[in-house]
């Protein structure tokens, strides 16, 4: 996605393991963006530097990969994509299609693409945020052991201690 971008298999194995947080985007719903103000609402005092993010909106609860339920998808707006980069996101995990954008922008500047050019992972099409209960917890998402490719699924599970 990133010319010269890593693949999964240069990445350290621990760049999938840590503390995350949800940020719950409910109130966005279809081509609305999701903000920085959003995020600093919902985890902003929180969130510290290398926590993963995850985005709550609860669309994925009727996924069925249909250009509809794309359509569904709020997105990631370019201050929220600085808003990461400056409060040190590793990851920002989705529970939506997170290729949406709005209209007037570069079919080729996806949310994906912009955070990957920043060095931050993400992690779409997340399930069952609404079970975790914890404002603090563990994330853990590993990928397949695959070398040159420059994705891979995982099974994301959380801990609440």
């Amino acid at each position: 996605m990133v010319k010269g971008g890593k693949d999964i298999h240069d990445l350290k194995i621990t760049s999938f393991v840590g503390p995350a947080m949800i940020a719950d985007v409910r109130h966005r719903g279809s081509k609305e963006p999701i903000t920085a103000e959003d995020l600093d609402k919902s985890v902003g005092s929180q969130f510290q530097a290398g926590d993963r993010l995850l985005l709550r909106t609860d669309i994925n609860k009727e996924y069925d990969g249909s250009p509809e339920w794309m359509a569904r998808a709020p997105y990631f707006s370019d201050e929220a994509v600085a808003w990461s980069v400056k409060r040190g996101v590793s990851i920002v995990g989705f529970d939506f299609y997170h290729g949406a954008k709005p209209a007037h922008v570069d079919q080729n500047s996806s949310t994906s693409r912009k955070l990957h050019e920043r060095e931050i992972l993400t992690m779409p099409y997340l399930t069952n945020l609404g079970a975790i209960t914890k404002a603090r917890f563990t994330v853990i998402s590993l990928p397949l052991k695959m070398k040159n490719v420059e994705a891979s699924p995982v099974r994301a599970i959380a801990l609440e201690e």
